[in-house]
């Protein structure tokens, strides 16, 4: 869902110059963008923290990934050409991406995760301290939802989430 935000620039860049007849830029950026995602930004993010991924929560993503570039590089090699019928094609699979990835949020969160309990609050505790490390080589801006000091009320609305008590706590360990 971040990639939305921080894809919409890239997509005023390329539907302007798609306007303007200059649709060449549009791939480009299109095409720049996916390298510059899954090898420059990925790449510095796992030589920064690596770490554990779990092939669950790839699955998605993945396929979605390589159909999109399979019709987008099928279509340039043997028409070269893009045509409007492409577009919508491929803004259905961008679509049905975003249908799969709400839908698997949704499941997941329907139960909590494993081993913790339904307040959340392991992963809090596991979060402070990784917010302290991060805070001791760089600024750290912690923005936390305090939906309501009732108890009973917030575990109705928020099942997996920390109770309240313990993000007023934290907030005030951040302070």
């Amino acid at each position: 869902m971040v990639s939305i935000g921080t894809t919409l620039p890239e997509v005023m860049v390329s539907a302007t110059s798609a306007l303007e007849g200059h649709g060449e830029i549009a791939y480009g950026n299109a095409v720049g963008s996916v390298i510059c995602n899954a090898a420059l930004i990925a790449a510095v993010t796992i030589a920064v923290r690596p770490g554990r991924v779990d092939p669950k929560t790839l699955k998605t993503p993945v396929i979605f990934f390589f159909s999109a570039a399979g019709v987008y590089a099928a279509v340039a090699y043997t028409t070269g050409s893009f045509s409007r019928r492409v577009g919508v094609l491929l803004l259905g699979v961008f679509a049905a991406y975003m249908l799969a990835t709400v839908r698997q949020i949704r499941r997941a969160a329907s139960a909590p995760a494993e081993g913790e309990a339904a307040a959340g609050g392991p992963s809090l505790r596991r979060d402070l301290g990784l917010l302290a490390a991060i805070h001791e080589k760089a600024k750290c801006v912690v923005q936390m939802t305090l939906t309501t000091y009732d108890e009973a009320l917030c575990r109705k609305l928020e099942p997996h989430v920390s109770a309240t008590r313990e993000r007023v706590e934290a907030l005030k360990r951040l302070r």
